[in-house]
């Protein structure tokens, strides 16, 4: 199973999502996170010193090392392909070399399956790119995080229809109904407002995800949520996304 998170939209909270999703599906599955977002906040999370490695996403579709020689453990059934913000070469492989290959992301995918990961869960940069046009085409499911505020909000009916576009033109043959709302504070009138128009949409299945000072200090501390805060209300959440994935 190839899981995405995206939006077109920054800031909504996507990585943290990316990695408290991957942390639950760990529990009893081996799992590997991507890191396709240039920003590299994924990595930056988790790779302290004693993770580091020398070689990262741009250096595997580059073909400069095989696949397993990027791979960084993490956690018991959990790894990561990082993505260096700084000096890494995905983007620039993205505009010189992706076209030249014929469905990249399904070969890398492929080869992550044969190395015995249940799950793959990805992390994509808030852009609709040919980069993330070619990721997206490759997944099985594509999770659309927003975040509790217009400007995400009113950024969900372009992102879904950029994904039709996809499915369309790329053959992209991927399940698109499940919607993280993220930062979610139900005393404030507009953030329930988002959550009832969301609700009553057809077709979509809402996980709301509240503020929580604990998911931005587990990040400060390189630790995933359920390790800084084992009683966190929102942990559940992720635990109900991966019952339905």
């Amino acid at each position: 199973m190839i899981v995405a998170l995206g939006n077109m939209k920054g800031g909504v909270g996507k990585s943290s999502m990316t990695g408290m999703l991957a942390k639950e599906l760990s529990k009893d599955k081996k799992v590997i996170m991507l890191d396709l977002d240039q920003q590299g906040n994924v990595s930056d999370w988790f790779l302290t010193d004693d993770l580091f490695k020398q070689h990262d996403i741009g250096d595997v579709m580059n073909k400069k090392v095989e696949v397993e020689d990027a791979i960084v453990q993490v956690r018991k059934n959990l790894d990561i392909i990082p993505c260096f913000a700084i000096g890494g070469e995905l983007k620039n492989w993205s505009e010189t070399e992706m076209t030249r290959v014929k469905n990249p992301f399904h070969k890398l995918f492929k080869r992550l399956h044969q190395l015995g990961y249940n799950y793959i869960v990805c992390d994509t940069s808030p852009s609709m790119s040919a980069l993330e046009r070619e990721i997206f085409s490759a997944v099985d499911e594509i999770i659309t995080v927003a975040g509790a505020e217009r400007f995400s909000f009113e950024g969900i009916e372009s992102f879904q229809s950029h994904l039709e576009e996809i499915r369309e033109n790329l053959d992209g043959n991927f399940n698109n109904d499940k919607l993280i709302l993220n930062r979610v504070n139900e005393s404030f009138g507009a953030h329930k407002g988002y959550m009832q128009q969301l609700r009553e949409k057809e077709g979509i299945k809402l996980f709301v995800v509240g503020q929580s000072q604990s998911i931005a200090n587990a990040q400060l501390k390189r630790q995933f949520l359920d390790e800084y805060d084992s009683k966190n209300k929102w942990l559940p959440v992720m635990a109900q996304i991966g019952e339905v994935i």
